[in-house]
């Protein structure tokens, strides 16, 4: 019987580690720049309100680009008289967490510039958190709101043509995927419960 209980959880730990993911987004899938729109990346897919925006290879060097060594997604200029942003959900639908991202201008003749993380929740409401970057690459660390999202927008918060202002570059953002929720939790405990239950009957 404890060899059985034993087992039960183990399948139970086996099945909530399928709920929880981590990853980075960090664009390495991109092999050529795009500049199609929506991009699709890594499971996530980016949709873009832009003059100037791509999910690009280290090498492209356009308007002055300041580069990271690796791909990332830049974005600048405002389209339809708003400002230029990007947002992004995963293509499975499942709800997602953001813990830090990296970011940096994206013209290097411009010494900073500022963004806008909006966080839409799985069932409504927002959570906003901004930031000041410059033409140095950092890691900023989220808030620790920005969890159970259905999607973010990140908004340049310079309102200028492209090539014309700082613009912005993401990169190396750490998402992790969905927790079990305690519907999801009792479901598996009842399994254990059940296979326990027919060990006795068997006997």
């Amino acid at each position: 019987m404890k060899k059985l209980l034993v087992g039960a959880v183990g399948l139970a730990a086996l099945s909530l580690s399928s709920f929880a993911s981590a990853d980075m987004l960090d664009f390495e899938d991109i092999t050529a720049d795009q500049f199609g729109n929506p991009i699709p990346s890594e499971g996530f897919t980016f949709d873009f309100n832009a003059q100037g925006w791509s999910i690009a290879t280290n090498g492209y060097t356009g308007a002055g680009r300041v580069q990271n060594g690796t791909s990332t997604l830049f974005l600048a200029g405002p389209r339809d008289f708003s400002n230029a942003q990007v947002m992004f959900s995963s293509d499975s639908g499942a709800p997602f967490s953001i813990q830090s991202f990296d970011s940096a201008v994206f013209t290097g003749s411009f010494a900073t510039g500022s963004i806008e993380f909006v966080g839409s929740y799985v069932g409504g409401g927002i959570t906003v958190q901004d930031f000041s970057i410059t033409n140095q690459w950092q890691s900023f660390a989220m808030n620790g709101t920005f969890t159970n999202l259905q999607s973010v927008t990140v908004v340049d918060l310079d309102t200028h043509n492209f090539g014309d202002g700082p613009g912005f570059q993401l990169d190396n953002i750490a998402i992790n995927g969905t927790v079990p929720e305690p519907a999801s939790l009792a479901v598996l405990g009842l399994g254990a419960l059940a296979l326990v239950r027919r060990r006795r009957t068997s006997k």
